[in-house]
Formats: structure tokens, sequence, C-alpha cells
């Protein structure tokens, strides 16, 4: 795998972990601020209003690490192509544009030949009863 790549790769893994802190750290910080109002509230006033304070306070905050701890689609995906990549074995399949368009073509016609054939095999038996 050539430097430019690795480095490619190392800058969008390293976009894709930001994005996730990001992500997470808003739901953690309010989750952790409310989770400590409710403890101080449930020593200092009313204990229904703590637990009404507390405990999405505590839901918000496990979502939060939750959120962190798991990894993104997008990082899986640099993951991925960064051991195919380094085991110089990619898995994917290329071919041409033209290629790609003769295949679809194909694809669509077999489709629409088949549901002439079924609409025949249904439909001429009745034909022929009707007659």
């Amino acid at each position: 795998m050539s430097k430019s790549k690795a480095a490619n790769l190392t800058e969008l893994n390293r976009h894709a972990f930001v994005l996730r802190a990001r992500c997470s750290l808003k739901p953690m910080l309010v989750g952790a601020l409310l989770t400590y109002l409710g403890v101080l509230l449930w020593f200092t006033a009313n204990w229904f209003l703590a637990i009404a304070i507390g405990v999405p306070g505590l839901i918000v905050l496990i979502v939060g690490i939750d959120i962190g701890a798991t990894k993104s689609p997008l990082q899986k995906a640099i993951e991925a192509i960064d051991d195919a990549l380094r085991e110089d074995q990619p898995k994917g399949h290329v071919q041409t544009v033209r290629e790609t368009i003769q295949e679809l073509r194909m694809a669509n016609e077999s489709v629409e030949e088949r549901k002439m054939q079924e609409a025949i095999l249904i439909w001429t038996p009745l034909y022929d009863n009707a007659i």
C-alpha cells in the first residue's frame, strides 16, 4: 500500500473518530449534568423532582456513552477499505461503465421477457376456455 493511500485512510479514520466524538459529547454532557442535578436534588429537596430529573439524565448519559462507544457505519467502511488495501486484495469488482450499462440492459430485458412469458402461460388457457 502506498504512503499516500495510508495517509488518506488515516486522515479519514481520524475524521470519523472526531465526528463520533462530537455526536456523543453533547448527550454525555447533558446526561451527566441532569444526573448530577438529580442526585443533588435527592439529598437537598424533593425526591420526586430528583427522580424526574435524574432518571432521564441517566438515560441520556447512557445513550451518549453508547454513541461514543459504537463505531459508525462510516468508520466501519473505512476500516474495511483499509484492511483490503493492506492485504493488497481489493474485494470490489471493477468494470467499465459500458459493461455495467450492458449488464443492466440485459437484466431488464430478461425481467421483461419473463413477465411476458408468465402472462402468456396464465392468460392463454383462460382465453382458450372463453372461446
